[in-house]
């Protein structure tokens, strides 16, 4: 087979961490020819996040192709990599990069606590959260605004009582790692335990 004239192709370019992607190996000589019978070695490629092959070879079917899948469970940039032969022979076809992505927020794996323990009655003043936001695998999830939050809940300190005044003042962060300011201009009216 030929290395510029072979392909590797995964259906999906951004899918979210724990999502099965299927490649497709096209097998071509340097006329275009389909190759059959074609033993690849399947590997990730330098700088690639962890994933698990379906296989650790395919070889290809009649019209010169076969299919594996590959899962991972880590946000970042997935690199597979078919070899066909060793040495200086070897014939290698890369796919395309993936970019996988850090799935839906999880409430049990990310966390919220307080700057400061104590009783604080809020208002008028402002209140401060650090909040890490993650996937069910711990991937950050990242580039999130005051818009992707509101107050309700518990912090590892205990409840928030919220209520019509309490709002969010300041979101900062990245990373998935937010600092949150909470104001209530209402003196009293609010308690975060």
């Amino acid at each position: 087979p030929s290395a510029a004239d072979s392909s590797l192709t995964p259906t999906l370019i951004a899918p979210e961490a724990g999502s099965t992607v299927t490649y497709t190996l096209q097998a071509r000589d340097a006329y275009g020819n389909p190759v059959p019978n074609e033993t690849f070695a399947l590997s990730l490629g330098t700088g690639s996040v962890t994933a698990t092959l379906s296989a650790a070879s395919v070889t290809t079917d009649a019209q010169g192709e076969a299919s594996f899948t590959a899962t991972s469970d880590v946000a970042g940039t997935l690199d597979v990599v078919a070899t066909e032969g060793s040495g200086s022979s070897a014939v290698t076809v890369d796919a395309s990069p993936v970019s996988v992505q850090a799935g839906p927020v999880s409430s049990s794996v990310s966390t919220v606590s307080r700057t400061s323990a104590g009783s604080v009655t809020a208002g008028p003043g402002n209140v401060t959260l650090q909040v890490t936001v993650s996937d069910a695998y711990s991937n950050p999830i990242t580039n999130l605004t005051a818009s992707d939050f509101s107050v309700a809940g518990s912090t590892s300190q205990g409840s928030i009582t919220s209520g019509p005044t309490f709002e969010i003042a300041d979101v900062t962060g990245s990373g998935g790692v937010y600092t949150i300011t909470l104001t209530d201009e209402v003196a009293g009216s609010q308690t975060l335990p």
